[in-house]
């Protein structure tokens, strides 16, 4: 074993050996302060993915829910229904805040310097990782809805449809068009008689 050791009696081989021993230890070190990108590219399409979905969700759910309103209503015949969302669905995150407040006093005057911190609470996943406590999550507001129906030409019904939706979505009824149907609509890429 002793003859396995004796090349490291040169001293610029030992010199070799420690420095890269060394380097391997920094190089490890120095991992800890660089985020795995790819990782956390990855979380973020998948995040983002996850609020599109569920946004687009949202919507046909609000456009079910109106439509089967307007279907209701007399005079409207067929009707569609589109809504527009101002936005996503957007998630609000627990916060610990922290605020530290600083009094100075002088003889002839009084300094306050105030600073405030925010973190945001973390939470062990399933996956043994960890991630933020998610308070609340807001649904986006009603940009807009269109109902294009048979009744629409109707001046009593387009009022009764836009009583409707602008009381079942808590919008202004200049948020509500409401349309006469033609005979050939098309309708999702579908042209309906």
């Amino acid at each position: 074993m002793m003859e396995g050791l004796r090349w490291l009696e040169d001293s610029s081989k030992r010199k070799w050996l420690i420095g890269a021993g060394v380097l391997v230890i920094a190089l490890i070190g120095l991992s800890v302060f660089f985020p795995k990108e790819k990782e956390q590219t990855a979380d973020v399409k998948q995040q983002e993915a996850e609020v599109k979905e569920e946004t687009k969700a949202y919507e046909e759910e609000l456009c079910t829910r109106v439509e089967n309103i307007v279907n209701c209503i007399s005079g409207v015949g067929q009707s569609h229904v589109s809504v527009t969302l101002d936005s996503g669905v957007e998630y609000v995150y627990a916060v610990e805040q922290k605020t530290d407040t600083d009094t100075t006093s002088q003889s002839d005057a009084t300094s306050e310097r105030a600073s405030s911190e925010k973190k945001l609470i973390l939470v062990d996943d399933q996956n043994g990782g960890t991630t933020a406590l998610l308070r609340t999550t807001k649904l986006p507001k009603v940009r807009g809805v269109v109902v294009v129906c048979d009744g629409g030409a109707d001046p009593m019904v387009v009022a009764n449809v836009t009583e409707a939706v602008k009381t079942a979505l808590g919008i202004y009824s200049s948020q509500v068009c409401v349309v006469k149907r033609t005979d050939s609509t098309v309708l999702k890429g579908v042209t309906e008689p």
